[in-house]
């Protein structure tokens, strides 16, 4: 489970196009409570010793208070990396907090985000963060900006110089669809062919950590419980892989289910109704009947669901295909039968089984499965 502090909520100090958060922020920011520090430490240490700071953008927050968070077991923080500064580092180094970037790649890869001064003053920040010896990973959400003929060789250039500073994951996320970004969005066709792309280009880069292609070689292995939250059957009333403390105490779920629609408090039992409902809905209706890779990627995330409405499988669908279809053969291949294959993988969660991870943690802790990694990847 990731345990999550948002004193800040969501407020942010970019603006970025796609963000999942952005249309309600204004009425989230002009609400907002100052913080009750010691009641949000309590509350996210009921749930566990560790937790993130996370927004929003958390570094809105008062130093002194991200020093309690941290002294307090705040050992991640997922910042856009523009208000980094000596003070910051200095904090990131003395309770030894791993940093989450989020940065769509150099240059006008970026513009989605941010310009191109900005663009530049994070870059310099990721580089002062890995020269003070602080673990760095990225969150790249790919769009036409950068996933699109010679943009997407340009970030995958990116991606191999992050590697020589000594970054290994990439979470190269899907992008939630908006009306605000539709001329960037990539249509299906070119969001599986960008993500493919990626896959062949990564079978002789075994060391590069990317997601989504490290977890759809564990879920097609049956590693199930080392995937992140995306593949695990979240119920958008419960996001059990996500327990978010607000500044006013209340129990908040993944933002990134939520939306722009109201900031629904946490239920007290996860249901799987969305699954058992895609497991018998055609697919030409939005559900997943028939998909052999349905019980490993149960979905998608609700949040990403078609038509925004999570009864939904994942707009992404055609793209997460094609990324099992190329895992499959590569595995069988190697004569290895996978659970796409096999069957052998549990449909439906345990009752509150969760994961550590989420779309905007950094994820630099996660078991990486190094006996299979290259294999896959080298196709070998």
């Amino acid at each position: 489970m990731t345990i999550e502090v948002k004193p800040y909520g969501t407020c942010c100090n970019l603006d970025c196009a796609y963000c999942y958060e952005r249309e309600s922020r204004a009425e989230d920011c002009k609400n907002r409570q100052e913080p009750d520090v010691e009641g949000m430490i309590a509350a996210a240490k009921a749930s566990g010793d560790r937790f993130a700071v996370f927004g929003g953008e958390p570094l809105l927050t008062p130093k002194p208070m991200l020093e309690r968070f941290f002294a307090a077991g705040g050992n991640s923080v997922q910042t856009n990396g523009l208000l980094i500064d000596e003070d910051h580092i200095a904090l990131f180094r003395k309770y030894r907090v791993g940093v989450g970037v989020s940065i769509d790649g150099p240059g006008d890869c970026n513009s989605l985000r941010t310009n191109a001064d900005n663009t530049e003053l994070i870059s310099r920040n990721i580089t002062r963060l890995r020269d003070a010896g602080i673990a760095v990973s990225l969150i790249s959400v790919m769009h036409r900006r950068n996933a699109m003929g010679e943009r997407l060789d340009i970030f995958k250039q990116w991606g191999e110089r992050m590697y020589e500073a000594g970054i290994q994951n990439i979470n190269c996320h899907f992008m939630q669809h908006s009306e605000a970004v539709k001329e960037d969005i990539l249509s299906p066709a070119e969001e599986k062919e960008a993500f493919l792309d990626m896959a062949e280009w990564l079978r002789g880069r075994p060391r590069l950590r990317w997601q989504p292609f490290m977890d759809i070689g564990r879920l097609l292995l049956g590693q199930k419980d080392e995937a992140l939250c995306i593949w695990r059957g979240c119920d958008p009333y419960t996001t059990s892989a996500v327990y978010s403390v607000e500044a006013d105490l209340a129990i908040t779920n993944c933002g990134h289910v939520r939306g722009n629609g109201p900031n629904w408090l946490k239920a007290d039992t996860a249901g799987y109704q969305r699954q058992e409902c895609l497991k018998q809905t055609p697919q030409e209706y939005g559900g997943c009947k028939g998909c052999r890779f349905f019980p490993l990627c149960t979905g998608g995330c609700p949040g990403e669901a078609i038509d925004g409405d999570w009864r939904n499988r994942t707009v992404h669908c055609e793209a997460i295909k094609g990324l099992f279809r190329l895992y499959e053969d590569a595995l069988l291949d190697q004569s290895i039968v996978p659970a796409s294959v096999s069957g052998k993988v549990e449909e439906r969660p345990k009752q509150g089984d969760s994961h550590g991870d989420h779309g905007d943690k950094p994820h630099g802790d996660l078991p990486h499965g190094d006996h299979y990694d290259a294999a896959l990847l080298k196709g070998k």
